[in-house]
């Protein structure tokens, strides 16, 4: 990474039927402050938080909504999911992690996996070279 790079992780799915992934938000996509206020003490927990081990309501399909309106997930459809990171693009983001949401059935995943393999990650990354092969190029190139 050089000085000017900035990181996001957020959760993502991107499926080809933009509906089956609003289906898909319960469990899933749990809005991001959960894993914080079960598991961090350090964090300040709302007074409406939930008590441990009582979890967050799964959100309804317009919190799903709002929730991927706001950035705290990318989830649609390749072009849904390309316009999100965009988003970030233009805030200075330079690379996005994108963690797999693990409760999801294999097959499911697999086809997240192969929908950013397949659009989104050629979309954005332009470069004929990858960079672990660019890296230890350079560097050898130097030393």
């Amino acid at each position: 990474m050089t000085p000017h790079d900035i990181m996001i992780g957020i959760r993502g799915v991107c499926l080809e039927d933009r509906g089956e992934v609003r289906r898909l938000l319960g469990d899933a996509l749990r809005l991001p402050p959960e894993p914080g206020l079960r598991f961090h003490d350090t964090f300040p927990i709302p007074p409406d938080a939930p008590k441990w081990p009582d979890l967050l309501p799964d959100p309804n399909l317009e919190e799903s909504n709002a929730a991927i309106e706001a950035g705290y997930t990318v989830c649609g459809d390749p072009e849904g999911c390309i316009k999100q990171i965009e988003r970030f693009e233009s805030y200075g983001v330079t690379q996005v992690a994108l963690p797999l949401p693990y409760e999801l059935p294999n097959e499911t995943v697999f086809k997240i996996l192969n929908n950013f393999g397949e659009y989104i990650i050629p979309y954005f990354d332009k470069e004929s070279v990858h960079s672990t092969t660019r890296y230890p190029e350079a560097s050898h190139a130097t030393a």
